[in-house]
This record gives structure tokens, sequence and C-alpha cells, in this order.
């Protein structure tokens, strides 16, 4: 089975300027994601998707494909993801390549534990109903005792039953960590999405997998987490 990892990365950056590139404990940020999906052994092609040249150019050091600058349509605020790896997978299977799965690897989330994706992987080829996996993480605050804010400053509760359940009771809940996403090809194609019904999740509760980064705050922070990790 063949599988595409792709690697947006935008040069326009607003809150962070430059952040792909910029150096992150030896290695320019977007490097993190291509070394490992390189390293993995678990992509036939890992590709660099961007409007930078800068950016596919440090990409390429790290033995990324490009298919080529994107199309402007894809290069501004209002480009989606899905958009964005749809293209990717298109242009990919122009040169010929049939792939089962696409893989979403942001450049903002550099650390990723291997074993997780083994396990994604192994979650995928050994059923196949389930159309994508995402990597999450548990939250302590649960939404089910969760208000909406009116502009009146009434409060409204977002599960009314979940105010009746005790907390050990409550449903577990997670967010998404944004360190893994991985999707039937099919599926992506059918849906135009990464998210279904029947996706299932992978558990990333280490700290490192659930760094997101879009400020500098979010660098620094980073910064700290990788070095410690790698002391």
């Amino acid at each position: 089975m063949k599988a595409l990892c792709v690697v947006p990365a935008r040069g326009g950056s607003k809150r962070l300027p430059r952040k792909n590139v910029l150096d992150l404990c030896g290695k320019p940020l977007v490097g993190w994601s291509i070394e490992f999906a390189k390293s993995s052994g678990l992509f036939t092609k890992t590709v660099i998707s961007s409007d930078d040249q800068e950016i596919t150019d440090v990409a390429l050091q790290f033995g990324a494909e490009t298919h080529g600058l994107r199309p402007s349509d894809l290069s501004g605020d209002t480009a989606s993801s899905i958009d964005v790896v749809r293209y990717e997978l298109d242009q990919a299977e122009k040169d010929g390549e049939k792939y089962d799965f696409v893989a979403l690897m942001q450049p903002t989330t550099p650390y990723r534990d291997l074993s997780r994706w083994i396990e994604a992987f192994d979650i995928l080829k050994n059923n196949e109903t389930v159309p994508s996996v995402i990597g999450v993480r548990e939250v302590e605050e649960t939404p089910y005792h969760m208000f909406d804010l009116g502009a009146d400053g009434e409060i409204r509760a977002l599960f009314p039953d979940g105010l009746k359940m005790r907390s050990q009771d409550l449903p577990r809940t997670v967010v998404i960590t944004g360190s893994m996403y991985i999707v039937r090809a099919d599926a992506l194609r059918r849906e135009h999405s990464l998210f279904f019904p029947t996706s299932r999740a992978i558990i990333c509760q280490s700290d490192l997998e659930s760094i997101d980064i879009d400020t500098a705050d979010d660098f620094a922070n980073a910064e700290l987490l990788l070095a410690n990790e790698t002391a």
C-alpha cells in the first residue's frame, strides 16, 4: 500500500513571520516534519506544499519533493488545508502514482512519536471501514459542563443534560493535537474531508505532541520542551 505525506507550509505567516524556516533546536521548523516523514519508512513520497520558494528550497534540502509552488488560489488566508492536500494528491497522481493513504503533516506541530503512526496505519490497514485516523489528546475541562456566553451576559449550557451528570459519569472528551491526520485517498476524494463519523483516534497525550506554533511565545515554549527532550 502506498502513502503520500503532504507538508503544507505557507510563507505568509503573520503572527510569527517566516516561522516555517526559523531555526528550532538546530533545524528549521519545516525540517522537523519532513525529517520524521522520511525516516519513518511509512511514506512512498513526501511533498512540500508551499507558495514560497525559500521554504521549498529548505524542504528539498531535507529530502522532500515538490510539484512546484502552489497556485495563487491555494496561497491566501482563505485556502483550506483540505484543498491543499487534495491538490497535492492530484498532482502526485498525475505522475502515474496511485495512493491508498494521504497524511497531512503540519510543520507547526513538529514533534511526533513513530509508534503512534505505526499504530494508526495498522488500524487503517486492518479495518477497511475506517476512513481516517486523527491524533487527539484528552482534556480535563469537559464541554458537557460548559456554557455559551450571550452578548447580553446570559449563559446557556452547551449540553443541558450534561449538567445533570457527575463528572465521573461523563463521556471522555478529546481535542485535536494537530500532530496526525491520515485519511484514505478514496474517502478524501469522495467527501473532501479528513473527518468522518467513523474516524478513529490515536491518543497523543505527550506535551511534545501537542506543540502548536503560531506565535513567538509558542516558538519559545517549543524550544524549551524540545531542548529538554533531546538533552
